[in-house]
C-alpha cells in the first residue's frame, strides 16, 4: 500500500504535466496506473485487489486536495460548477433530506 504522501504527490505531478486529467477522475486515475504498469486490458478484479496500487478514492481525495491548494490546478469552470452540485446533493442524501 501506498503511503497518502507519495499519492499525493504523483497526483500533483499528473496534474502539472497533463492538464486534462484535471477535468476527469477516470483520467488521472488511469494516468497514475499507467504510471504502474497497469493497461487497460488488465481485469478490473486484478486492479481493484491489487495492494501496490493507491485506491480510486485515495487518488481522487488527493486530486480535491491539490485543486484546492493550488487554483492553477483546478478544472474547467464548467466542470467545478458539476462537481459542486454533485457534493451538494451528496450532503443533502447523507444528512437524509
Amino acid at each position: 500500500m501506498m503511503k497518502i504522501d507519495s499519492v499525493k504527490d504523483l497526483v500533483y505531478m499528473t496534474l502539472r504535466a497533463e492538464p486534462a486529467t484535471r477535468n476527469s477522475d477516470r483520467a488521472l486515475i488511469y494516468s497514475i496506473y499507467k504510471k504502474f504498469g497497469v493497461n487497460a486490458g488488465e481485469s478490473f478484479e486484478d486492479v481493484l485487489f491489487n495492494e501496490d496500487l493507491p485506491s480510486f478514492e485515495t487518488i481522487r481525495r488527493a486530486r480535491q486536495k491539490a485543486q484546492a491548494d493550488f487554483p492553477n490546478l483546478r478544472a474547467d469552470e464548467a466542470v467545478e460548477a458539476f462537481r459542486a452540485e454533485r457534493e451538494s446533493e451528496f450532503r443533502e442524501f447523507a444528512r437524509g433530506v
